[in-house]
């Protein structure tokens, strides 16, 4: 994969038009396109391809006519290997960008598409200057403070956002995995993260729903009736470990508390889920309203 040129990749016959790429020529140049050249790729959007020009090695060129005879050619990668370093970071950050945006998070293709693109731009630099890769880590730690600040909670005393905000920082690291060349790494590592996001969610599921311990969202109809509520829990094979009012809605007027559960071990047969322990409480008179907090 070292020394792989753009023939090679050709007659591996890789169909890149998901990300955009058509590779399968001949291709016919442009006004703008310069003397000499050999393009190898077309985008099929506004007649941009991608080209070795004559004279400056195995640099990459991308032509865009639409930008007019003066500004139309630019460098975007030092050789072949480079630019498909980035397609492949493209890829990457695409699939599991759909992945997070199918689930309507906040960050999703595009965010994700810049993250890895990032790190392989990073690590691409600190490969060309020959120093310590200060940019690498400076974007890595720059995605970290980003995905930081994209972990929230809500109303009802629950983290959102952990997961993808530890799904950007993973996809940095991937887009240096891919500038540094690693490219087993990075494929392995892409894929341990996808399934990570896609189908771990239901094993997950799945051990919280048959666990001894959940919390609880309560809304009451009335703050008098927390009484009610503690003997009744009791009286329903349940044990709270902690009750407290949730601080959003303190000045609301509504009583509304955040409750740690455990089933007895002795009453663990009575219920196949939490779902049935949950729809046993909200048919209590005194309950507005109750719900699991994930």
């Amino acid at each position: 994969m070292a020394r792989l040129t753009d023939r090679q990749f050709l007659k591996a016959q890789i169909d890149l038009e998901p990300l955009g790429l058509i590779m399968d020529g001949p291709f016919e140049a442009y006004f703008c396109t310069p003397k000499g050249a050999r393009i190898f790729a077309r985008s099929g959007v506004d007649g941009i391809h991608f080209c070795f020009v004559r004279g400056f090695g195995e640099t990459v060129f991308a032509v865009s006519p639409m930008n007019g005879r003066e500004n139309c050619v630019h460098p975007v990668a030092k050789s072949f290997r480079d630019f498909l370093r980035l397609l492949l970071a493209l890829l990457f950050g695409a699939v599991l960008g759909c992945e997070r945006a199918a689930k309507r998070h906040a960050a999703g293709l595009r965010t994700f598409v810049l993250v890895c693109l990032s790190g392989t731009a990073a690590m691409t630099l600190d490969r060309a200057i020959g120093s310590l890769p200060v940019i690498s880590a400076a974007v890595v730690l720059g995605i970290a403070i980003i995905s930081t600040n994209s972990i929230l909670f809500s109303s009802k005393s629950q983290i959102r956002g952990l997961t993808t905000a530890t799904g950007l920082w993973s996809c940095s690291l991937l887009g240096l995995a891919l500038g540094a060349g690693l490219y087993t790494l990075a494929l392995l590592g892409f894929a341990a993260i996808l399934a990570c996001l896609s189908w771990l969610p239901a094993f997950e599921t799945y051990l919280k729903d048959r666990s001894n311990h959940f919390e609880l969202h309560l809304e009451l109809k009335s703050k008098y009736n927390l009484q009610d509520f503690v003997t009744t829990i009791r009286r329903l094979g349940l044990k709270i470990d902690d009750i407290e009012a949730n601080p959003a809605y303190i000045n609301s007027g509504l009583s509304v508390f955040s409750v740690s559960l455990t089933v007895r071990q002795k009453d663990r047969a009575k219920y196949r889920s939490h779902r049935e322990m949950i729809d046993a409480i909200n048919t209590l008179d005194f309950v507005y309203y109750a719900e699991e907090i994930d």
